[in-house]
């Protein structure tokens, strides 16, 4: 597998920027000592679901078992350089609005599990004393939720403790939980790419094939591009990647083929980016966990990138 140098994203940075400039003095930062801003500088409180962008949107994906199980399922991260000087709970919100949104804008079918199903174990999340960051924790059976698309839309609402601000733009998102389907897993993937509109990040010697990938489980069958230091993304020839791009392919699982291939970011994404399967290819899901899929990427509507990859299983992950 190759190396690639990738540039660092912008939700990396959000959590450097607000203590710029502040007093290293303790008793100042916890406000025992008031200087020209009495209520100190105000520290911004996130809902970081995703690790390498600032996208409002994650799948998450569980081993099945028939045990009760508890997981971390959203993050609360104090924004700044420095951890927490006391504990900070912050309220959060069941938003039914956001999930109708998302499966509008995305063609998704995702619903809200009721509480038999999934319930919030502490809908007031702790950020500790000395920790930047709390979780939302959820319990459930994963025998149960097989083959079923369930989310959550949560708000950040209230902060018990003054000089704190909910984030602008990651104060709410919305979080879909899933059982791992059987095409999940760590795959090689190798094959051609060509992009009509810059031919130098075409496939060629200075890559991008073949390189390792995960494909995410996104839905009952559904697996998505995941590929470490990018997040759900492509790489490219140059040693670079296609930013808010990542093929979502959707299976028939009586056939093993491949009906469709979607952006996981969105149909389109954000910068106009979508996914589209080339009816030629094999498009299917061989006996030996293998995968044969042809596929573009449109670009404000226009083909600009054509994919033939085979995907090789290598095992769970």
């Amino acid at each position: 597998m190759k190396l690639y140098h990738i540039k660092l994203s912008l939700s990396l940075a959000i959590a450097s920027f607000v203590m710029a400039g502040c007093l290293k003095d303790q008793p100042y930062e916890d406000q025992e000592i008031q200087s020209n801003r009495p209520e100190g500088t105000p520290r911004v409180i996130e809902m970081k679901i995703t690790a390498t962008n600032t996208r409002k949107f994650v799948s998450l994906a569980y081993d099945n078992s028939d045990n009760d199980t508890t997981v971390n399922l959203v993050p609360i991260n104090l924004a700044t350089a420095d951890v927490a000087p006391e504990d900070i709970n912050v309220t959060l919100e069941l938003k039914p609005d956001l999930v109708q949104a998302y499966n509008d804008s995305n063609h998704t079918a995702y619903s809200i599990p009721s509480a038999s199903l999934v319930s919030i174990v502490n809908p007031v999340v702790t950020i500790p004393k000395g920790s930047r960051t709390g979780y939302m924790q959820v319990k459930f059976k994963p025998s149960a939720l097989i083959g079923r698309e369930y989310a959550y839309g949560l708000a950040i609402t209230s902060i018990d403790k003054p000089g704190y601000n909910i984030s602008g733009n990651l104060g709410s998102g919305v979080v879909a939980i899933l059982i791992k389907n059987k095409y999940d897993g760590r795959y090689e993937v190798d094959g051609t790419l060509i992009d009509a509109i810059n031919p130098a990040l075409s496939s060629g010697p200075d890559g991008p094939y073949p390189f390792e990938v995960e494909l995410r489980t996104t839905g009952a069958n559904s697996v998505a591009m995941w590929v470490s230091g990018i997040d759900y993304g492509h790489l490219i020839g140059g040693n670079s990647y296609y930013g808010s791009f990542s093929p979502n392919f959707i299976i028939d699982p009586a056939t093993n083929k491949i009906v469709s291939v979607t952006n996981y970011h969105g149909q389109p994404s954000g910068n106009n980016r979508s996914a589209e399967i080339v009816a030629t290819g094999a498009n299917v899901i061989n006996a030996d966990k293998s995968i044969d899929v042809k596929y573009v990427m449109k670009q404000a509507g226009a083909t600009r990138t054509t994919f033939d990859e085979h995907f090789t299983y290598i095992g769970p992950r």
